[in-house]
């Protein structure tokens, strides 16, 4: 019996020494380098890890962890144990050098990113099953890549904005990673505050992995001015990026190309009578000139009666506009006539009136009677004037005496006397 117990003692004894002999402790001062990375470089006799980082995504298509140590001697055992973020033992994987020294020595092993939960991992190094480093990693879960592939602005960043017109901007995301909730493409920060407005934007919507889609902002042009912007894209409420964008916006260009007036400039205009000016304007911009309108400013004595209302012109394009002016009271006038684009004024001009009195009877009617009666009036005299004294009485004896021949007479119109056997009045040319 006590030689039995004897010789499982020796055994014993003697395995402990194999054992121990296999796996020799690190010489003193060796040097250890433990990482995560995302590839290895065996080029060189000695490796290089890629892409050193502990930050991984479930995209990655594998993760590595990497040991150098340096003045080893033999037999040594390096072993990696990887736990998961619940602290489980995920894989443990070792390899052996056998009796000897070396400078260094070098391991690695690969994991595949689709067989791992994402959350904070944590890994050992051992050798001979001594704890020589330890590290942690995270495995973030899938995320969203957004890349603005195109970008589109009408007008072109070159062509002017004008007053009242709109600005279309097209953005085409693409999104290369994890499935992106709620995408959108939202116009902000815009400098000054009030003068531009954004009433159409494409609604947030997901985008899958690896789908394209368009965004599309509409900004119209309310005020004049040089404006600034920042054009950003959300994903599920949180910014991925962002752009900066200038917005000039200019006022239309017209050109008065005729103007008439109705009574013209030379012609009387009385008070009461009411005056018609036509504008004719041309648009020579690239753009539509939005609610254009001509308006005018009369002092007291003048009223406008009618106007032409606002209207859009193309470019190129002519149209008529048409104010009407009422005279209240007799007096020279001055007021403005203004050219207007929503409200903003183009150009002005000066407007000068004089209404004169109207008569109570026409001039003319009263010319031709004054010279009616001053003609009725030298005829009445003429005859007063051609008419012959009253006879004598005759004596007895011119009585008896028979009537003397007729030698002449007098005109029955004007009284002139004549021949007794004239036919005509040689004065006025009645006949006799």
């Amino acid at each position: 019996m006590k030689e039995r117990i004897f010789s499982t003692l020796m055994l014993t004894l003697l395995f402990s020494s194999v054992v121990v002999g296999l796996f020799q402790p690190l010489v003193s001062g060796s040097s250890v380098t433990f990482v995560t990375c995302k590839g290895i470089d065996k080029s060189q006799k000695r490796w290089a890890p890629i892409d050193v980082t502990d930050s991984f995504a479930t995209t990655d298509e594998k993760i590595y962890l990497f040991i150098d140590v340096e003045n080893v001697r033999g037999p040594i055992r390096i072993t990696f144990k990887l736990f998961e973020p619940q602290t489980l033992l995920f894989s443990e994987k070792h390899v052996d050098w056998g009796a000897g020294s070396w400078n260094w020595i070098q391991y690695y092993a690969s994991y595949e990113v689709a067989e791992m939960p994402p959350g904070e991992w944590r890994a050992e190094a051992y050798a001979n099953n001594q704890l020589i480093a330890t590290l942690k990693f995270t495995l973030y879960p899938p995320t969203p890549k957004i890349e603005v592939v195109n970008k589109i602005q009408i007008p072109a960043e070159d062509d002017p904005l004008y007053l009242g017109n709109v600005l279309t901007i097209k953005i085409t995301l693409k999104n290369t990673g994890a499935l992106a909730k709620e995408v959108s493409v939202v116009f902000e920060d815009v400098a000054p505050a009030e003068g531009l407005t954004v009433f159409e934007t494409t609604p947030a919507r997901d985008l899958k992995t690896g789908e394209t889609a368009e965004w599309t902002i509409k900004v119209r042009a309310d005020k004049p001015g040089r404006y600034s912007a920042v054009l950003r894209v959300y994903v599920a409420g949180e910014k991925v990026t962002e752009g900066p964008w200038d917005i000039p916006v200019s006022l239309p260009e017209l050109e008065l190309v005729e103007k008439e007036a109705s009574p013209s400039e030379k012609e009387p205009f009385y008070v009461g009578d009411v005056a018609t000016l036509t504008y004719k304007i041309k648009n020579v911009g690239e753009g539509v000139a939005k609610d254009v309108k001509v308006t005018v400013e009369l002092p007291e004595g003048l009223t406008l009666v009618e106007a032409t209302p606002a209207k859009d012109l193309d470019p190129q394009a002519t149209g008529e506009w048409t104010l009407k002016i009422r005279a209240e009271k007799e007096g020279e006038y001055e007021g403005k006539i203004i050219f207007t684009s929503m409200g903003v004024k183009i150009s002005e001009s000066e407007l000068t009136v004089k209404a004169a009195q109207k008569f109570p009877f026409d001039l003319a009617l009263i010319g031709i009677i004054a010279i009616v009666v001053i003609a009725l009036i030298a005829l009445l005299l003429a005859r007063r004037r051609k008419k012959p004294p009253p006879a004598a009485a005759p004596t007895r004896a011119e009585a008896y005496a028979p009537p003397p021949a007729e030698t002449q007479k007098f005109c029955i119109n004007c009284g002139a006397p004549l021949p007794a056997d004239a036919q005509f009045c040689g004065k006025c040319g009645s006949k006799q």
